[in-house]
């Protein structure tokens, strides 16, 4: 009888003691100097075992990081950005996702648990999911335009030393010398030649000659615009310096488009 007893209580202690939810491995999160850790919350069959001050001090530190990666990722994609924030863009949407599913799910879950301090971590999210949704398309359009802004900073140059190369030891040519040829980002070609002269290109056009303002009072002779048009014409197309195009746009109800048109020269 005794013994029979003492089974019951245990029986009845265990059934009265606390339960203990076991909590999810960890993974760590490192982004733009920033750590945090995120957890597979949807492993716990009952969230609300889970200790208030832990299950949200975890989704506040991740709201830290995302809020650092957002302002930092938040430039337009005209704006200034470099290429130490674009390469923070990209890494961004490539380890975030993850960690941004998981959160989500286990936020809404914990609703019902009436943790406190949960509204600021779920907007954080829902910004940086956009984010990521976005950096698809804006990433290539912001390379695209720092590539261009380089092409422009340095086609002046390239020109500059091709024309020392070219025209300078040539001081009295027999005809024509064409030293640099050029497309922008509009797809304008121009061929420059030694004299001033150039031919010129644009969409649904034909190459066409521009005189040099000056030829008239320092030419001996009329050019002959075919003669021009003959050595653009034969120009190897590999040699001409070529402005790098955007990617095309994989969606189209955004404002994330990149007007060439808009890029300001150097």
């Amino acid at each position: 009888m005794t013994f029979r007893y003492a089974v019951v209580s245990l029986l009845a202690l265990a059934g009265c003691a606390k339960r203990v939810a076991t909590i999810p491995t960890e993974s760590t999160i490192s982004l733009g100097g920033q750590s945090a850790i995120y957890r597979p919350w949807e492993q716990v069959e009952d969230l609300c075992l889970v200790k208030e001050e832990q299950f949200v001090g975890e989704q506040q530190a991740l709201s830290t990081l995302l809020a650092d990666w957002l302002g930092k990722t938040s430039a337009p994609v005209d704006g200034g950005w470099d290429e130490e924030h674009v390469t923070l863009l990209e890494e961004g949407a490539r380890v975030l996702p993850p960690a941004i599913s998981s959160q989500k799910a286990a936020i809404e879950r914990g609703k019902a648990c009436r943790f406190n301090g949960l509204s600021a971590p779920r907007e954080l999210l829902d910004q940086a999911e956009r984010r990521v949704t976005e950096a698809q398309d804006t990433a290539p359009q912001i390379r695209a335009r720092i590539a261009l802004l380089k092409w422009k900073e340095v086609r002046p140059v390239a020109q500059a030393t091709a024309f020392d190369e070219n025209c300078r030891l040539n001081a009295a040519p027999k005809g024509p010398i064409l030293y640099y040829a050029a497309e922008d980002e509009t797809a304008r070609l121009e061929w420059l030649f030694c004299d001033g002269a150039k031919v010129v290109a644009t969409v649904g056009n034909t190459p066409a000659f521009e005189a040099s303002p000056t030829a008239k009072t320092r030419a001996k002779k009329q050019p002959v615009p075919q003669d021009y048009l003959s050595l653009a014409a034969s120009y190897p197309a590999e040699r001409i310096s070529r402005a790098p195009k955007p990617p095309p746009k994989r969606k189209t109800d955004d404002d994330f488009s990149l007007d060439p048109s808009q890029i300001p020269d150097p």
